[in-house]
């Protein structure tokens, strides 16, 4: 073949191979407007309860403890019914930073990874705070997985942990102090409930196989790493 005649396939290959190397597409179930160019998910202004859904997910995606505390309102609440001697019934805003400040911490968690389904946000009437109604929405179909050693047993080997069958509930107020962009309201998570899935009362009996992932709840973890 003449040399001239292959030298347009080369530089076809060579521009092909070139778009091969570009930033990876965000996974098919994921909107394109929730992933940045880095492939983790945006932090958005804390303007409206979705976008701190949203911020929750980048959170975890950057291991950012300060953006995270950022989310919670400084009487914040976590709560679910004990499972165990070694659970509280409440968690406040300075244990949620503990928390995290080792999931976050790639010497106590090697990998992270958090993505849920959220409902629509709707105004509970149930909660008054004075001058407003709280707002609340459900994370359905939580999938939390995680690999480390935890500060709660630190003499162990790395464990694998699955958060699932599990929903949660969070609340959302409005603040009286503003968003320095854009002048709208700052929203928080002020409570934040977690509920086992009663039509499953057999979700812990999955046995721990090669390749199954233990089960635990997201108070759970939190426990193991506040």
């Amino acid at each position: 073949m003449n040399p001239r005649s292959i030298l347009p396939i080369l530089i076809l290959m060579l521009v092909v191979a070139g778009c091969s190397r570009e930033a990876a597409s965000p996974p098919p179930s994921a909107p394109l407007e929730e992933w940045s160019a880095s492939g983790t998910r945006e932090m958005l202004p804390r303007t409206s309860p979705e976008n701190l859904i949203q911020n929750l997910l980048a959170c975890y995606d950057e291991r950012n403890l300060v953006a995270y505390d950022s989310l919670l309102a400084n009487d914040f609440e976590f709560s679910f019914l004990p499972d165990g001697s070694t659970l509280p019934e409440i968690m406040d805003a300075v244990e949620e930073h503990h928390a995290h400040e080792n999931l976050f911490d790639p010497e106590w968690v090697s990998s992270l990874f958090l993505d849920v389904t959220c409902g629509e946000v709707t105004v509970d009437s149930t909660h008054w705070d004075g001058d407003q109604y709280w707002r609340t929405a459900i994370l359905s179909e939580v999938h939390l997985s995680l690999r480390g050693r935890t500060p709660q047993h630190p003499e162990e080997p790395p464990r694998r942990m699955k958060v699932a069958h599990v929903t949660e509930q969070l609340w959302f107020r409005e603040n009286p102090w503003t968003d320095p962009e854009t002048g709208e309201p700052i929203w928080t998570i002020t409570r934040w409930e977690e509920v086992v899935h009663a039509t499953d009362p057999t979700w812990r009996d999955t046995p721990v196989t090669l390749g199954v992932w233990p089960y635990y709840t997201w108070a759970e973890v939190k426990t193991l790493y506040r």
